[in-house]
């Protein structure tokens, strides 16, 4: 498996952990802000190895107000994050491939290992994650 830095390997699982996944109902690039900009500049590019994200950083120029927005938004909260937890995913994680929320899963379970300011983020991230409605409960 190819080695990437930890900035990349962390934006990467950002991206993929605000973004959703292609044909998922969450907000982010499949289905958000950059969907269409996803459509129209990077329909011929095959999803993985960070072939999108480096799609549209070719059209950033050229990409809607709000997809410049939640891409804006996405770098600081890896900026916020590599601070935060850099140095634990390159400790715990660093083997982990990047995608599906590998990496938060991995720092998930090494949780005990993890510096305060790691842990502290990982709290905060999954109170601001919304969550999935439970599906209405059918009378009898």
């Amino acid at each position: 498996m190819k080695r990437q830095s930890t900035p990349a390997v962390i934006f990467a699982a950002l991206l993929v952990s605000f973004g959703g996944s292609a044909g998922s109902a969450e907000p982010g690039p499949a289905n958000g802000p950059c969907s269409a900009d996803m459509k129209k500049f990077c329909a011929d590019t095959k999803p993985g190895d960070g072939r999108l994200v480096a799609c549209m950083k070719q059209h950033e120029a050229e990409l809607s107000q709000q997809c410049r927005a939640q891409r804006e938004q996405a770098r600081a909260n890896s900026d916020a994050f590599q601070s935060a937890c850099g140095d634990d995913v390159q400790k715990n994680c660093a083997d982990v491939q990047v995608g599906g929320g590998r990496i938060f899963a991995c720092l998930s379970q090494k949780r005990d290992t993890l510096t305060a300011a790691c842990k502290e983020h990982l709290d905060a991230r999954a109170q601001a994650k919304p969550k999935k409605p439970k599906p209405p409960v059918p009378k009898t």
